[in-house]
């Protein structure tokens, strides 16, 4: 049976669209084995569009994942630098996370989400297609350093050299990506953990379980916390990329 690993779940790719099936196994880049259940794929109908079958496919690897921490960020590896970058829909964590994959050489170990091993504070590669939307697809095309791309369906980006399949890995800094508002200073900030998780709880599940809090607290008291606020593209990716110290 047709099938793909996501995060820790295998889901079943059962009764999908030919034509969409190939795309799919293209985007979400899992060509390694790991002994999980098989998550059922239901709903599927070969009427559904690339678009819907993506949604249902994350809605379900999501779901499987109820009992793990996680928290609304993307997760880049890079050498011995593991990396978060942290914020809400909208607040630039693709474009960036698309800027360092393509242009500083990182891996994405996931997008979007990143959810944490239940017993130990380390991310789970999880891998889901990076949907690049039309405003980060122009900042990224404005990049100094920049090599055209095409996207598939003008929305998704399919560049497995891109993505980590690489386990046990705990992030080593997280950048809180606040809003970017026009000719304004580009600050950057220090936190110390207490005000840091109090600028994340609410991308987060960590105050719904004992655990959940323990893995967030270890996770951010073992990492350097830093928020970034205006600035361009160009300046996050550089700052991001060679880290602050």
């Amino acid at each position: 049976m047709n099938s793909l690993i996501i995060g820790n779940c295998r889901v079943s790719l059962h009764g999908l669209h030919r034509q969409n099936l190939e795309l799919v196994t293209k985007l979400f880049h899992t060509d390694f084995e790991l002994d999980s259940d098989l998550k059922p794929f239901s709903g599927i109908s070969k009427n559904l569009s690339l678009e819907e079958s993506i949604a249902i496919l994350v809605e379900t690897a999501r779901d499987s994942h109820s009992k793990n921490m996680y928290l609304h960020s993307s997760t880049l590896v890079k050498g011995k630098r593991c990396i978060m970058l942290v914020g809400p829909s909208f607040g630039g964590k693709t474009t960036l996370t698309t800027a360092l994959a393509l242009t500083r050489n990182w891996k994405v170990l996931s997008e979007d989400l990143s959810i944490f091993d239940e017993s130990e504070a380390h991310v789970i590669p999880y891998c889901i297609p990076l949907s690049i939307r039309e405003g980060g697809w122009r900042l990224l095309q404005n990049l100094s350093d920049w090599k055209q791309i095409q996207l598939v369906k003008n929305r998704w980006l399919a560049s497995v050299e891109s993505f980590s399949q690489e386990r046990g890995r705990a992030p080593s800094e997280l950048w809180f990506l606040k809003s970017s508002l026009p000719d304004a200073q580009f600050k950057i900030e220090e936190l110390g953990t207490g005000e840091f998780l109090r600028t994340i709880v609410h991308l987060t599940n960590a105050l719904y379980a004992p655990k959940h809090m323990e893995i967030i607290s270890s996770v951010l008291e073992n990492a350097k916390l830093k928020t970034i606020e205006n600035g361009s593209l160009e300046q996050r990716l550089d700052l991001v990329d060679r880290g602050v110290y």
